[in-house]
């Protein structure tokens, strides 16, 4: 998942990607996901969730690292 920051807080992403192979992406555009919200909140939710978990994983390596640095 990329960008899913500046997404959440409606901010120009500033990731980006390049691949050495193939690949197939999928775009979330901000008024569908305002209509899966609307829709099918119980999709749209287990999307939030996921977020939530991969946004928590980045942020405890994170703090792993600094904590590695400041040592």
């Amino acid at each position: 998942m990329v960008g899913e920051v500046g997404f959440y807080l409606g901010m120009p992403s500033t990731a980006s990607v390049i691949t050495d192979q193939p690949t197939t992406y999928f775009r979330l555009m901000r008024d569908a996901w305002h209509e899966m919200r609307c829709r099918d909140p119980a999709i749209a939710s287990g999307l939030d969730a996921s977020v939530m978990c991969l946004l928590a994983e980045r942020l405890v390596n994170i703090s792993r690292t600094v904590k590695a640095l400041l040592q």
